[in-house]
């Protein structure tokens, strides 16, 4: 029975690499549309990310926050952010961390990119199969697909 759990664990994973990742798009921050010009040969941009809390009930992390100040103070043409922008991993109070982190976002007066991690997609689970270190008994892609309808409802564009 372990090994038929196993297996089907795998082809449910399998299913899920061939889902569709949510597109990158500029995120509702109250920030100008990005307007690229073909004469702009210079220009600065920065990018961050993984600053999530660490856990789901804790606030957004200092290193964040102090990231945003800087870039307010000096903005660059655009920010990117590489995705755990939340805790994440339990479709369960995901929504209110994005409005928490697109509130912290709002100082920025540039154009905010975001890149899904695995905290906005993947979720923990508790599977009994394979060693304690096993990474399967940790996360799993969220095949039902609500992790990334919410990161798309709550991360939609500008």
């Amino acid at each position: 029975m372990r090994s038929l759990a196993c297996s089907l664990i795998v082809l449910s994973v399998a299913a899920a690499a061939n889902a569709q990742m949510p597109p990158a798009h500029q995120l509702r921050t109250g920030a100008a549309r990005l307007n690229p010009s073909a004469a702009s040969t210079k220009f600065t941009f920065v990018v961050a990310g993984d600053n999530r809390p660490a856990k789901p009930t804790y606030p957004l992390t200092q290193p964040l926050l102090d990231i945003v100040a800087r870039l307010a103070a000096q903005p660059p043409a655009f920010v990117v952010w590489d995705g755990d922008s939340v805790f994440g991993k339990r479709q369960s109070g995901i929504a209110a961390q994005y409005a928490e982190f697109l509130a912290a976002m709002r100082k920025l007066p540039v154009p905010l990119f975001n890149a899904p991690g695995n905290h906005e997609l993947v979720v923990q689970t508790n599977i009994p199969c394979g060693t304690k270190d096993d990474p399967w008994n940790a996360e799993l892609p969220d095949w039902s697909g609500s992790m990334a309808a919410t990161y798309g409802a709550a991360m939609s564009p500008a």
